[in-house]
């Protein structure tokens, strides 16, 4: 007679599963940080030569912020919200445990639009799945499944 075995197997995380999960957590960072501003941007006139600098102080509020967000979850928890839901985490591709400075250096690039973007771009044209700052900071994000055997 055969047993059954249950295995946990890591796959790396597909690119869709990854952007839906980012998706979710730009909408809760909307929703919770964003918003709060609102009314520092609403101010905003162009083609003005005066800065406002309530508006510089509420984007360095919202990048870190931001950071902070994906950094701390990442860190305590291995996932942020999105991934949560998605049963996606961040894990080290050396050590057994994430490091501050890893998950710090991974989300480095996600309050910059246009970084982020050639983050994954750099993504895409490896084929690998790994964005370039996850390849310098030795980071992957994996889905955790149960093949039964």
């Amino acid at each position: 007679m055969k047993t059954a075995r249950i295995l946990n197997r890591e796959y790396s995380a597909s690119l869709w599963k990854r952007m839906v999960a980012y998706l979710i957590d730009s909408i809760i960072l909307n929703f919770v940080v964003v918003l709060q501003f609102n009314n520092s941007f609403s101010d905003i006139k162009l083609l003005s030569p005066q800065i406002n600098t309530g508006i510089i102080m509420a984007s360095l509020i919202i990048i870190v912020l931001q950071l902070f967000y994906f950094t701390i979850l990442e860190y305590k928890l291995q996932q942020t919200i999105g991934k949560t839901l998605l049963n996606l985490y961040v894990k080290s591709t050396i050590n057994n445990e994430l490091t501050f400075i890893q998950v710090l250096l991974r989300n480095i690039t996600k309050p910059f639009g246009i970084i982020l973007l050639i983050d994954v771009i750099y993504m895409i044209y490896k084929k690998g799945n790994q964005r370039l700052f996850e390849v310098l900071s030795n980071t992957q994000v994996v889905e955790k499944g149960v093949v039964i055997k």
